[in-house]
């Protein structure tokens, strides 16, 4: 698994580079991780640009739920943006933002970094939905 982990404490932003094939397992261990280390309020960067990991609906559901679940122990979790580099994995990154949107968290997907960053910023500033 190439998977980067990077937590800044200052900025409490946790970025994660995945740069292979992920499984739902390597995504679902990304957010116990999370939860456990208490950093749940943290944004969250995924740079899925030299991946190929594509979610099924049921695999979107399972992750939905893990957040879900971790949510109601840990409160509100912070915005997570997803950068992707192609159509596929943007599409497929939309189905996951709209139903996350539809459980009351702020997820959104992003064709640059430049973009994920300054959406997190205007979320860590102003933290709204």
């Amino acid at each position: 698994m190439a998977i980067t982990y990077d937590r800044d404490d200052r900025r409490r932003r946790i970025l994660v580079m995945i740069t292979v094939a992920a499984t739902i397992d390597d995504l679902l261990a990304l957010i116990d991780r999370q939860a456990d280390e208490q950093t749940w309020a943290y944004s969250m960067l995924y740079d899925f640009r030299a991946s190929t990991f594509a979610p099924t609906m049921q695999e979107i559901d399972r992750l939905l739920d893990r957040v879900q679940r971790a949510s109601r122990r840990h409160g509100a979790r912070g915005p997570v943006a997803l950068v992707t580099a192609d159509l596929i994995s943007f599409g497929v990154g939309r189905m996951y933002s709209t139903r996350s949107e539809l459980a009351g968290l702020r997820v959104r997907v992003f064709e640059n970094m430049t973009d994920a960053e300054r959406w997190l910023e205007e979320q860590d500033r102003n933290g709204s939905l």
